[in-house]
């Protein structure tokens, strides 16, 4: 019998399916129900009934052959026109995991942060971007600078808190606004960097498919279908962050090769270059923060050492665009462009 799970979230969905032979496929659709602007057209029901019927003819699925798996925050009756085989609600399947901790970091805005940090500031922003950033892209600022501080301020607070425990510092970054390209690569990386305050240093992990929901779902009510789907739950790693406070100076050794020093302004971001697999020793020091040393290991961007602080999102000032572009033209190199 062929699989089909779905993490319908707000402001996109996910959808993984295993056909009868054993072929697997991940695809997106990038928007949700919204009653604001759906109800007076059809329901929530009628909605989803037909994403998933339109999800199944684009994939060569029959849906009443198929074994329906959904995780969703929204309330189940969305879905009762669906036959699914399990539906669990996203607050069950623990965001705790044994070997990270776990980042949800959402796209839809709410009519709570629209009136209190976007229609005072931006004249052109209309109702419709109550719905999903997905259908209403145009309404995303398109300037760097105004892209990462309006991201910020809005999808900051809409993300769940680490749960960190002291000893815990490898952590996974997953949810809609890692999905797609309406916001760019670096915005994205400056959005997850940005949720921390807490001093020391972090192995990442993106789950930039927004497989990890669908992973867990999979293990409780399909077992038997994990080891066809396991070889596709891939997370990207770019790298090692050190949240640091205040200006800092570091010391950088790559394995068998001289050590750099260098320098880091407060209120900044900075990228060491070091490939995935490469690792280096680090010691860093500053005023006003704890001094580190530790190992790191390389990954899509390397070794990133962040100062920023609430202070630096409270200013923005003009000055930032030049630390947005310097910051752009790190992370690009990082990444061999």
């Amino acid at each position: 019998m062929s699989l089909l799970a779905a993490h319908v979230g707000q402001g996109s969905n996910t959808f993984l399916i295993v056909k009868d032979q054993n072929e697997v496929f991940v695809t997106h659709y990038p928007y949700s129900y919204d009653p604001i602007n759906f109800s007076h057209s059809f329901s929530p029901q009628k909605f989803y009934e037909d994403l998933f019927s339109r999800i199944a003819q684009e994939n060569g699925i029959d849906l009443s052959k198929t074994k329906t798996l959904l995780v969703s925050s929204l309330p189940e009756e969305y879905f009762s026109g669906l036959n699914a085989a399990a539906f669990c609600p996203s607050k069950e399947l623990d965001m705790a995991s044994d070997d990270y901790g776990v980042v949800y970091i959402k796209r839809y805005v709410d009519p709570e942060i629209i009136g209190s940090t976007i229609s005072d500031s931006r004249s052109e922003t209309s109702i419709d971007i109550l719905s999903n950033m997905g259908l209403y892209d145009n309404l995303v600022p398109s300037s760097l600078e105004d892209n990462v501080v309006w991201g910020r301020d809005v999808l900051y607070s809409h993300y769940y808190p680490p749960n960190l425990k002291e000893n815990e510092k490898k952590v996974l970054f997953t949810g809609p606004a890692l999905i797609g390209d309406i916001l760019s690569a670096f915005f994205k990386y400056s959005l997850a960097f940005s949720q921390f305050n807490k001093h020391g240093i972090y192995e990442l992990i993106f789950d930039d498919n927004d497989l990890y929901y669908i992973s867990n779902l999979v293990k409780r009510f399909a077992e038997d279908h994990y080891p066809l789907i396991a070889d596709h739950v891939k997370f990207k790693n770019p790298g090692y962050l050190a949240k640091c406070r205040g200006k800092v100076e570091c010391l950088f050794k790559r394995d068998n090769s001289k050590q750099r020093f260098q320098e880091v302004d407060e209120e900044d971001l900075y990228v060491f270059r070091l490939g995935a697999g490469a690792g280096a020793k680090v010691l860093i020091k500053g005023n006003k923060c704890p001094s580190i040393e530790a190992h790191v290991k390389g990954g899509d961007l390397g070794f990133v050492i962040d100062t920023r602080t609430e202070e630096f999102w409270d200013g923005q000032e003009l000055s930032h665009l030049q630390k947005y572009k310097k910051w752009i033209r790190n992370l690009s190199f990082a990444n061999g462009h």
